[in-house]
């Protein structure tokens, strides 16, 4: 599930319209919009903490797969890694846009395609120590 579907489900589990929400945050009703449409997030720290805490969730729940993953990569592999793994998925998903996968089958692959650049990542490591 994308982050933005998880913000307007937990906003709507609660009762809340848009406007509520942009309140409690503080921030613009377009903002709001912007996170449930687009996926986006609060610019700062204190902002996403400020999110998470609102809807009673911890930060990493609203982050959706592709995020999560991307964070891990940086995590354990430095910047260079997170770039790597970020092309081969925009790639990944250019090249199956036009495609004929349903929007289930298109996820899977992509998971696979994420937990492959993580084991080959974990070979290399140990095989070259990089």
């Amino acid at each position: 599930m994308k982050s933005g579907e998880k913000i307007k489900r937990i906003r709507e589990e609660k009762g809340w319209t848009q406007t509520e929400l942009a309140k409690r945050m503080g921030v613009a009703l377009r903002t709001v919009q912007g996170w449930e449409l687009v996926n986006s997030f609060p610019r700062t720290e204190q902002g996403r903490s400020k999110l998470a805490e609102i809807l009673g969730v911890p930060f990493s729940y609203l982050l959706d797969e592709e995020q999560d993953f991307y964070n891990t990569v940086g995590e354990q592999y430095g910047s260079r890694g997170k770039k790597q793994a970020e092309r081969i998925l925009t790639d990944a998903q250019a090249y199956l846009a036009g495609g004929d996968l349903t929007a289930e089958e298109r996820e899977e692959f992509l998971e696979s395609l994420m937990r492959m650049y993580l084991k080959t990542k974990e070979l290399a490591k140990d095989k070259y120590g990089k």
